[in-house]
């Protein structure tokens, strides 16, 4: 429904307009005028100062001052200009004035073709329309008048003009208000009409109109008629709409290209969201699968990191396409080949050494005492790195399948102390700084934090300085381990944190782990809402930092 103050407003606006752009073209009409017949009084005024001038009255002191007398009752300004543009006369300034020479009147009237230059004076500084003719030989005479004049007579008309605008406004805006209330009380009742006939009611409003009112008839009975079955196509609708929101396949359904439906999950899978039509997709990688899915040569495409598998049925035009975002799937099942490779890599070396040495002892039954301690501590260090991957295994797949951050009451010295005693420095040196007091963190998985930590420095830092420094803050523990070097490479920093990734033989060279340590320091991170990262320090090597949150905080 329109309401009044619209329609008053589209009548009266327009009309407002009309007038005020015939206001605008009477006044630019008005000041032309003005301006000619400023013009002919300059020529005019410009004619009696060359009778003035013929009759001798510009070339003493006293016919001087004669002259500028009748000027200034005129309103007008005389001026005279010798060729080499000298002033010997000017009837508003008594005394030598600057050289005329490039004023644009006096180079008009040297050349013959006089022209009416309006300005603003450099010698009175007022604005003045110019006009000068040669009155004589090498003398020029020149007439201008002061644009006030003027410019009072077109602000006098324009004000005129203006109230006569506002009085017409005002009639024209009576009109307006009449016309628009009538034009809305019939758009109403026939709004009203429309709305009961839509709505299938019995009792119509009639008009004098029969067309009208049969009209009106005819919709409400097929209203009435279609009104029983919309409940149920709009339940059904409903229904269908929010299984195919709920379902975790993204589904969308095209003819031609104009896309007829489409639910949140596509828009999830394809990453981006979907217009009415193909056309409008500027995305050259979601063009790509539209065009592999309605041209098919596998079931199968990858959307940037994700692997989407897609079922398409096709009628005509017509293409209903339901897509299976496959990609964690994918994901593990690379993760479980990568996960039983790595095991076995890491399994076999000690594996075999165990194998090996067992086999010569097995063999060799008179092996000196001195080869046999040699080839048993082979047997045990083998045994126990074959231990430790598998309680890291374990560990890991604990915080993993089952995770659980534990507030107990942990004494944090005690810890640290614990952790002191397991850790072999060798020829590092190994420097502390640590508070102490209660923390509630689980203690075995500060200690996993930290041995894995410090055990990675020892291992992989060719420095001789390690730092270890562990803070308490409210409810955080920081948690710091600074080694002096080699700086491990910014595009490697968070994958070392994958499980079994190792950096260049370079690094790792002759040295021995289970490639986990680092995974369960990020998971025990995870586990506290907290963060893992790496950044480069003063040693010229590595700071590893861990900040975890006390369940206390949750």
């Amino acid at each position: 429904m329109i309401p009044k103050r619209q329609l008053f407003l589209l009548i009266f606006l327009p009309s407002v307009l009309v007038l005020l752009v015939g206001l605008a073209l009477v006044q630019d009409k008005n000041r032309r005028q003005s301006e000619g017949q400023f013009e002919d009084l300059l020529k005019t005024s410009w004619s009696l100062a060359l009778l003035v001038y013929d009759q001798g009255l510009m070339n003493s002191p006293e016919t001087q001052e004669k002259a500028r007398a009748m000027t200034k009752d005129l309103g007008f300004r005389l001026t005279l200009i010798t060729d080499d543009g000298q002033v010997t006369f000017d009837s508003e300034v008594n005394g030598s004035l600057d050289s005329h020479k490039d004023r644009p009147e006096f180079k008009a009237a040297l050349l013959g073709a006089p022209i009416f230059v309006t300005r603003l004076s450099e010698t009175t500084g007022k604005n003045y329309m110019y006009y000068a003719q040669r009155a004589a030989p090498r003398v020029i005479l020149r007439v201008s008048g002061p644009l006030t004049y003027f410019d009072n007579e077109v602000s006098a008309f324009f004000r005129q003009a203006f109230f006569g605008v506002l009085g017409l406004s005002a009639l024209v805006a009576l009109f307006s208000f009449w016309v628009s209330r009538g034009i809305a009380k019939v758009y109403q009742d026939l709004s009203l009409a429309v709305a009961a006939a839509k709505g299938g009611e019995d009792q119509l409003p009639t008009f004098k109109n029969p067309q009208l009112d049969e009209a009106l008839y005819s919709l409400s009975l097929a209203t009435r008629e279609l009104k029983g079955n919309k409940e149920e196509i709009e339940s059904l609708n409903a229904r269908l709409e929010y299984i195919l929101s709920r379902i975790n396949e993204g589904v969308i359904f095209l003819d031609g290209q104009k896309i007829l439906y489409r639910n949140r999950r596509a828009e999830e899978i394809l990453n981006c969201p979907i217009p009415d039509s193909t056309a409008k997709i500027d995305k050259k990688e979601i063009l790509s699968v539209f065009a592999s899915v309605k041209n098919p040569q596998f079931n199968h495409i990858k959307i940037g990191e994700r692997v989407v598998f897609f079922d398409h049925t096709r009628e005509d035009d017509r293409l209903l396409v339901i897509f299976h975002d496959q990609t964690e799937k994918e994901k593990y099942s690379t993760f479980k080949s990568d996960l039983v490779g790595n095991i076995s890599h890491e399994l076999k070396t000690p594996l075999a050494l165990v194998l090996g040495a067992a086999e010569v002892i097995l063999k060799d039954k008179a092996m000196p005492r001195s080869y046999l301690e040699k080839f048993l501590g082979t047997l045990y260090r083998n045994a126990q790195r074959l231990n430790s991957l598998l309680d890291d295994l374990i560990l890991l797949h604990q915080l993993e399948s089952r995770p659980e951050a534990l507030a107990e009451e942990s004494d944090l010295g005690e810890i640290l102390k614990e952790i002191k005693e397991m850790v072999e420095p060798g020829d590092k040196e190994l420097t502390w700084e640590a508070d102490e007091g209660i923390v509630f963190f689980h203690s075995a998985h500060i200690i996993s934090v930290l041995t894995n930590l410090v055990n990675n420095a020892l291992k992989y830092s060719k420095g001789p300085k390690i730092q270890v420094e562990v803070r308490r803050k409210d409810h955080f523990l920081e948690i710091a381990v600074a080694d002096s070097g080699p700086v491990i490479p910014e595009g490697e920093r968070e994958r070392i944190f994958e499980r079994f990734y190792s950096l260049s033989r370079s690094r790792c060279r002759d040295r021995s782990g289970s490639g986990l340590g680092l995974a369960i320091v990020k998971h025990i991170a995870r586990l506290y809402h907290g963060q893992v990262k790496i950044s480069d320090n003063d040693l010229g090597g590595n700071t590893f930092w861990v900040l975890l949150t006390s369940p206390t905080a949750f």
